[in-house]
C-alpha cells in the first residue's frame, strides 16, 4: 500500500506499508507520517481506557473501575507481546502534531521501531516535550512467556512550568529540568513490569521559580500559606532542585531528593513500593532564618499511591531557629547525572 490514510479514533496517519510473506515469521515495512496524533488513542496498547469516552470498551471500562477503586496507578491487563512474535516489522512514524494530557505536554513524536523475532527496539525514540527535548530507546524482549521491557531516556531542557497547566500553580512556576531515566522489569503486563522495576531515574533543575504557596505548605508555614491561598500565589525564586529516585524490585527510594530556596531546604525521604502501589514518604523543611510561626514539622505522605493521606507530624508550634544552608547545586548536579553516590 502507497500513498495510503488511516484513522484510528481522533488520529490520523498517511504513508507506504509493505508486508513481505516470502519469508516466516513476515515482515512488514512502513513509513508513517501523522498530522495529528493523539495520545488517548494509544492507550489501549498497555492495557489503560483511552481518553476518548465514546471509543471505550466494556473491557477498558472495567480496568479504569478498578484503577480508581484499587487506587492502582499502573493497569494489570496483559501485554500482547505475543505479536512481536508473529511478524517481524521496521516501521517509522513522524508525528508532527500530538495531543497529549496536561500532565504530559508531548508536542511532536518521531521515532524507529524495530522487531526481530520477538525483539522490539524503538531507536531512535524523539518527543518535544515541554518546550524540550526526551530522547532515547525503548526496548521489549518477547522471546519468553514473560517479557523484559527496558528503558534509557535523556530529558533534555524541559519547561518545569508546561506540567503545571491548568492548575493555580501554572503561572508562578519555572524553570528548565534535564535528566535521564534507566529502567528494567519484567511482567505480562505494565504493573507487573513496574512492579518489578531495576534502576534509576535523576532529575535536576537549576534556576527558575516556584509557587510560594507550595513551598509554604510544604514547609508548614501555615500563616503565609493560609494568606497566600486566599490573596493570591505568587513566585519565589529557587536555587535548585534534584533528585535520584532508585528502583530495587518495584520499590522506589527517594536518594537525594532536595528543594533549595531562599527560605528553606526540602528534603523528600521514604519509599514507594510499585508492586503493592503504597508509598511511605516524609517531606521535610529546614529553615534558613528563623520563624516562630513555622511549625517545622515532617509532613508524611503514606497509603495509596493514588489516593494517599497526607498528615502533618507534629502539629504543635515551636520557634525554629533557622541553620539550613545553601545547597553546593551545581557540584550535587554533576554528581547526580554522573551517577556518583
Amino acid at each position: 500500500m502507497t500513498d495510503s490514510t488511516w484513522h484510528a479514533g481522533d488520529s490520523d496517519l498517511a504513508g507506504d506499508i509493505l508486508i513481505d510473506d516470502s519469508q516466516q515469521p513476515s515482515h512488514l515495512t512502513a513509513n508513517l507520517v501523522s498530522q495529528k496524533l493523539v495520545f488517548a488513542d494509544l492507550a489501549p496498547l498497555v492495557g489503560a481506557p483511552p481518553g476518548n469516552r465514546g471509543n471505550i470498551s466494556p473491557q477498558q471500562a472495567a480496568t479504569e473501575q478498578q484503577l480508581e477503586a484499587r487506587g492502582e496507578l499502573f493497569p494489570n491487563v496483559p501485554l500482547h507481546v505475543e505479536r512481536l512474535r508473529a511478524m517481524n516489522m521496521d516501521v517509522t512514524l513522524d508525528a508532527k502534531r500530538v495531543v497529549a494530557p496536561s500532565y504530559l505536554p508531548v508536542t511532536a513524536l518521531r521515532f524507529r521501531v524495530l522487531v526481530d523475532n520477538g525483539v522490539a527496539t524503538v531507536n531512535p525514540l524523539a518527543m518535544a516535550v515541554a518546550g524540550g527535548q526526551i530522547g532515547g530507546e525503548l526496548g521489549i524482549d518477547a522471546r519468553r512467556d514473560v517479557p523484559t521491557v527496558r528503558a534509557g531516556l535523556a530529558l533534555t531542557n524541559l519547561d518545569f512550568g508546561a506540567f503545571f497547566r491548568g492548575s493555580r500553580f501554572f503561572g508562578t512556576t519555572q524553570g528548565q529540568i534535564r535528566g535521564r531515566v534507566q529502567l528494567v522489569g519484567a511482567g505480562r503486563s505494565l504493573a507487573q513490569v513496574m512492579g518489578a522495576a531495576n534502576g534509576s531515574v535523576e532529575v535536576v533543575m537549576e534556576g527558575g521559580a516556584i509557587s510560594d504557596l507550595m513551598v509554604s505548605l510544604a514547609g508548614l508555614q501555615i500563616v503565609d500559606a493560609l494568606v497566600l491561598y486566599v490573596t493570591g500565589d505568587h513566585r519565589i525564586p529557587i536555587r535548585c532542585a534534584l533528585g535520584r529516585l532508585d528502583f530495587r524490585n518495584g520499590t522506589v527510594t527517594f536518594d537525594r531528593t532536595l528543594l533549595d530556596t531562599q527560605k528553606s531546604v526540602l528534603r523528600v525521604e521514604g519509599q514507594a513500593g510499585l508492586s503493592s502501589q503504597v508509598v511511605n514518604v516524609k517531606i521535610l523543611a529546614d529553615p534558613k532564618k528563623f520563624d516562630l510561626l513555622d511549625l517545622h514539622g515532617p509532613v508524611s505522605i503514606t497509603g495509596k499511591i493514588r489516593a494517599p493521606t497526607i498528615a502533618v507530624e507534629r502539629p504543635i508550634p515551636h520557634p525554629v531557629i533557622g541553620t539550613a544552608k545553601d545547597l553546593a547545586c551545581e557540584a550535587l548536579a554533576q554528581q547526580l547525572l554522573a551517577g556518583k553516590p
